[in-house]
């Protein structure tokens, strides 16, 4: 605090009084979202999705009921972000960063519990500052190449956020 008179802390300049939080609070961000949406899909409970905001809630609890979430058992492995593709934005006048993220997981299938498929998805995430916390916003589907390119596009092109675009569907390779 420079000047004593000013008590009110304001959250303006967030690129230089608070900023983004590292490459190791993305990641642990990420890996938060990330086990619970699997956990929450193998429980068949929205409840359990954690470090969203109410708009992602609601499409992340749409992605759990639907293929190819549904009708396994899934069990996260990690998410890491593309450091390189963190761009600072706002959304709805709020601090915000848009990332790209690889999030790695395995499934087995009810008819062959013993066999184990790993499998990558590719997402950009778009993060909020809300409430004094940061949470995922929404989040769109990307391939690899996007992934190592940093190419937020698929999230930074949209004007705002919806609850339609806001889950994406992970792929899976053998």
């Amino acid at each position: 605090f420079q000047d004593g008179s000013v008590t009110e802390l304001a959250f303006t300049e967030f690129q230089t009084q608070g900023g983004t939080p590292d490459e190791a609070g993305i990641n642990l961000l990420l890996n938060t979202y990330y086990s619970s949406l699997l956990n929450a899909a193998n429980q068949k409970d929205a409840a359990q999705i954690a470090g969203v905001n109410e708009t992602m809630r609601a499409a992340a609890a749409q992605q759990i009921a639907a293929e190819p979430l549904t009708g396994k058992t899934l069990q996260f492995t990690n998410a890491a972000v593309n450091f390189g593709s963190v761009q600072i934005t706002q959304v709805n006048n709020l601090p915000g960063f848009v990332c790209t993220a690889s999030i790695s997981y395995s499934y087995t299938l009810p008819e062959d519990s013993t066999a184990s498929t790993t499998a990558m998805m590719y997402e950009v995430c778009e993060f909020v500052f809300e409430n004094n916390a940061w949470v995922l916003n929404r989040t769109a589907a990307i391939d690899e190449p996007r992934f190592t390119a940093g190419d937020v596009s698929a999230l930074t092109a949209a004007a705002a956020p919806s609850a339609d675009s806001a889950a994406s569907a992970p792929a899976s390779s053998a």
